[in-house]
């Protein structure tokens, strides 16, 4: 399956995070040109509504920037108390001949290939991101002007699109809403997208779009920034997560108050000292590992990757997953390790290993447990496959001593 990078959507990525991102709008031409195959065209589309697996909840259509309600286009499917409502393809196509835009939510959910598309921006910008396709008929608007509470990331895929984008405003606009022409005046920026192009519009940022004279479709990719507030509240939570704050305290009111203050005063002592203990770059790292593991598409290809431990021999060459990996301290000739929400023991040549392909080295199966038996190393090399801390290198890989 296609991987892709930042600099596939914006050209150079260092540039683009240095003076548009969290800035300004800006358009990118052709940068996806050669990397839209595998993405959906009208034919999948088709396929999709065709086969009525998409529920309501992921599809919607609207009409001038208006919903049209789902009794329109779906109907009920089911037995007893497990009815859900499906969409019914004829009702979808009449509505877009009349001008309807259709609209996919969460597509990642339905298609692996769009999945594939968000995983540079989770890992970039450690955040979740989120994948909606709009296709708009020859000649029509597709929204009003308005604002979205997302950066967005917008591929055009097929046809052409004409966008409006203003000035980003400060302070931010508020969450996703409409806006008025007449008081937004000039737009900053007028592009038509052809298939291939990118546009990229921050939050809070109004725009507006209309498909020219063919079938327009782009995919939009939304990535939902933290505030400060949101983080903060994660390092509190780690903190708060200490033996010393698990006591339950006896409540009620006109009884032992008194001495609940006290206690409140003395671990409120605690928390301050600990948070004047941080150390603000360790902590961040912590919090960009963790916001990008959260956006890590989850279980991909884990069947697959199963299979594939099962598989290993003496000669299969391993390196090093991307999966974060931490590490205990070594007791006993044995360090504990944490990765994949497991916690294992390890013997120290072991881990001593599995550090040293951090680098991007790779080492054969029967030498990953240094002094041990090729069988055993084979063994030990197939358990941390499963655990995720290793991979099986592609075919034609060579070893990196």
């Amino acid at each position: 399956m296609r991987k892709y990078e930042l600099d596939d959507f914006v050209g150079d990525s260092e540039a683009f995070l240095g003076e548009s991102f969290d800035k300004k709008p800006q358009c990118f031409r052709q940068t996806m040109a050669a990397r839209l195959d595998g993405l959906p065209d009208l034919e999948v589309l088709d396929d999709l509504l065709a086969l009525e697996i998409v529920t309501a909840p992921y599809f919607r259509v609207t009409k001038g920037g208006v919903a049209i309600a789902r009794q329109a286009y779906t109907r009920a499917a089911g037995k007893n108390t497990a009815l859900t409502e499906i969409i019914v393809p004829e009702k979808v196509y009449q509505l877009f001949r009349l001008g309807a835009t259709l609209t996919w939510n969460s597509l990642e959910h339905i298609l692996p290939a769009v999945r594939q598309v968000l995983y540079p921006f989770g890992q970039q910008f450690a955040a979740r991101a989120d994948a909606v396709l709009f296709v708009t008929p020859a000649g029509y608007d597709g929204f009003n002007p308005h604002h979205d509470s997302t950066d967005s990331f917008v591929i055009q895929l097929a046809g052409t699109k004409r966008w409006r984008v203003w000035e980003t405003p400060s302070p931010r606009l508020g969450l996703a809403g409409g806006d008025s022409d007449a008081d937004l005046g000039e737009p900053a920026l007028r592009v038509t997208l052809h298939p291939g192009d990118v546009l990229y519009v921050p939050h809070g940022t109004p725009h507006a779009a209309a498909a020219e004279d063919s079938i327009s479709m782009h995919l939009s990719i939304g990535i939902e920034g933290r505030p400060w507030r949101d983080h903060l509240r994660t390092v509190m939570d780690i903190l708060l997560a200490e033996d010393e704050f698990r006591e339950v305290p006896g409540l009620a009111a006109g009884h032992g108050e008194a001495q609940a203050a006290k206690r409140l005063a003395e671990l409120l002592a605690d928390l301050r000292d600990r948070l004047g203990q941080l150390d603000p770059e360790k902590m961040m790292s912590r919090l960009i590992r963790d916001g990008q593991a959260s956006a890590r598409p989850t279980a991909a290809r884990e069947i697959e990757r199963l299979s594939a431990a099962d598989g290993i021999i003496a000669d299969s060459l391993l390196g090093r997953s991307p999966l974060p990996v931490e590490f205990g301290e070594c007791a006993d000739s044995k360090v504990a390790m944490a990765v994949n929400g497991h916690t294992v023991t390890l013997p120290a040549a072991l881990m001593t290993s599995v550090r040293a392909l951090d680098a991007g080295s790779l080492v054969p199966a029967a030498e990953i447990f240094r002094g041990a038996s090729p069988q055993r190393s084979v063994l030990a090399a197939q358990r941390l496959v499963r655990l995720g801390v290793l991979q099986v290198a592609p075919n034609g890989a060579d070893r990196a001593d």
